[in-house]
């Protein structure tokens, strides 16, 4: 049971502000993200940042009962990026169509937060932890983040949409493996 108070969404409004801030200036971030939008099947991407435009990511469909399966890899550094398939070679895309990967790009809670809401505030994983729900009708979103008070780090996320529901577990905080440029052919 939850019992919202009025007086805490300008709180909670704050708490958002600065997670976002503190995010989007890490060095570098692990992303493990799970997707669900058909009963028995996820998708699971496993992706890390490097500040200030470097993303490597890689993408498994999981089938529960069975292991995961790679399905791609992605490796992107400002507007360059490079794809292979399992068991493929590095394949540099043509540029066009997207924007240069930049490190604040994957930080945009606000931008879907009509309304924030401080839920909770409790003692979670040996850290103080700030439950936040954040909304957006118009598209509609509901997200709900768990913020650790000590560093304003969002430590998982959840987003529940219209058609699926994705939740986002962030770790190694500005300790994530470097990312570097494929090599081979083509890299």
């Amino acid at each position: 049971p939850t019992r919202w108070q009025a007086t805490g969404s300008v709180l909670a409004r704050r708490m958002l502000d600065r997670a976002q801030v503190v995010m989007r200036h890490l060095r570098s971030v692990r992303q493990v993200e799970e997707v669900n939008s058909v009963p028995g099947l996820y998708a699971r991407s496993i992706g890390r940042l490097q500040a200030p435009d470097r993303w490597a990511n890689a993408t498994y469909v999981v089938r529960p009962s069975a292991p995961p399966q790679l399905e791609d890899e992605l490796v992107a550094i400002g507007g360059r990026q490079w794809t292979r398939a399992p068991g493929g070679r590095w394949q540099l895309q043509p540029q066009g169509g997207t924007l240069p990967f930049r490190t604040p790009t994957l930080f945009t809670w606000s931008s879907y937060a009509e309304a924030v809401r401080l839920i909770d505030v409790q003692h979670r994983r040996g850290h103080v932890t700030a439950t936040l729900a954040l909304m957006d009708p118009g598209t509609p979103a509901w997200w709900t983040l768990h913020v650790d008070l000590a560093t304003d780090r969002v430590l998982d996320a959840r987003l529940i949409t219209s058609g699926h529901f994705i939740s986002t577990r962030y770790s190694q905080f500005n300790s994530a493996q470097p990312i570097l440029m494929p090599t081979g052919p083509r890299g």
